[in-house]
C-alpha cells in the first residue's frame, strides 16, 4: 500500500494523513513519521510534526475543507492556531461555492485580521 501510494506524483491530504497515524501507532519514538513528511507534501521536521498534531485537533468542519481541497492545510493550520475554540459558526457562514483561492484568501485574512487587532471574534457576532 504505501509503495502504491509513493508511486503516485499526487497523493491526497487524506492518504497523507493516514499514513501519519498509522506510523504514529507504530513508531512511538516518531522516527516514521518524520520519515514519511520527508517524503508527503507536508512541511518536513518538528514543523510538519506539529502540523499532524494540530491537525488531529481540527474541528471537522476544518478537517472537510483541507480533505476536499477548499483550504491549504497552512491556512486551516493558521486559522486554527488564531481561534482554538469552537469556530465551526464562523466556518459555516462561508459560502459553499468558494473556490480554492478565495476560500484561502478569506480564512488567511480573518486569521490575519484576529491577529493583528487582538479581536475575539464571539459567537454573537458571527
Amino acid at each position: 500500500m504505501v509503495k502504491n501510494v509513493f508511486n503516485k506524483k499526487d497523493i491526497d491530504i487524506k492518504i497523507e494523513y493516514q499514513l501519519l497515524l498509522i506510523a504514529e501507532e507504530l513508531d512511538s519514538n516518531y522516527n516514521l513519521i518524520y520519515r514519511i513528511l520527508d517524503c508527503i507534501n507536508w512541511p518536513s521536521g518538528k514543523k510538519g510534526y506539529d502540523y499532524f498534531i494540530t491537525f488531529k485537533n481540527f474541528s471537522l468542519k476544518l478537517k472537510k475543507l483541507v480533505f476536499k481541497k477548499s483550504l491549504s492545510l497552512s491556512d486551516a493550520y493558521f486559522f486554527h492556531k488564531n481561534f482554538l475554540k469552537n469556530y465551526d459558526p464562523l466556518l459555516k457562514l462561508l459560502p459553499a461555492k468558494l473556490t480554492f483561492s478565495e476560500c484561502n484568501n478569506v480564512i488567511r485574512n480573518i486569521s490575519v485580521i484576529r491577529t493583528c487587532n487582538s479581536t475575539i471574534l464571539k459567537q454573537d457576532n458571527y
